[in-house]
C-alpha cells in the first residue's frame, strides 16, 4: 500500500508565490501602460537620411512621396494611421506591414533609410473605459 504525499505550504513559499504573482501583474501593467491613446496632437516623425521632419496630422487623408537612398516611396497619413503604399526598394517589408496607429509604432525601410514615427503628445491615458 502506497503512503499518500502531502505538501505543506511555510510561510516563505506563500510569501514568494504572492511576490511573483504581484511582480508579474506589475509588469503587465507597464506593458499596458506603454501603449497609450493619444488625446492631444498626433504627430509624424519622418526621417530621411537622418534628416528629421516632424507633421502634426489631422482627419483629412494625405499622401507624400518620399526619396532616400535612391528609392522612392509613398505613404499615405491621416490622424487615423499612416501606412506605406508602395515603395520600389528590393525588400518591400515597410509595403507589407501594417499601418501604423498607436502612440511609439514605427515603419522603416532600410534600403531606403526611411523611418515613420508616430508620436501623440498632450494628455494621454492608458484605455477607455465604456
Amino acid at each position: 500500500m502506497q503512503k499518500k504525499r502531502t505538501v505543506s505550504l511555510k510561510k516563505a513559499d506563500i510569501f514568494v508565490y504572492m511576490a511573483v504573482i504581484f511582480l508579474a501583474i506589475g509588469i503587465a501593467a507597464f506593458c499596458l501602460g506603454t501603449k497609450k491613446q493619444g488625446l492631444g496632437k498626433s504627430a509624424l516623425i519622418i526621417t530621411v537620411s537622418g534628416q528629421q521632419e516632424t507633421i502634426y496630422l489631422t482627419d483629412q487623408v494625405q499622401t507624400r512621396i518620399l526619396s532616400g537612398a535612391g528609392y522612392t516611396m509613398q505613404i499615405e497619413f491621416s490622424s487615423k494611421q499612416v501606412r506605406v503604399i508602395c515603395c520600389d526598394c528590393p525588400d518591400q517589408i515597410c509595403v507589407h506591414t501594417a499601418p501604423i496607429t498607436e502612440n511609439g509604432e514605427w515603419i522603416a525601410c532600410v534600403p531606403a533609410k526611411i523611418l515613420l514615427w508616430l508620436q501623440f503628445s498632450g494628455e494621454s491615458y492608458d484605455g477607455i473605459a465604456g
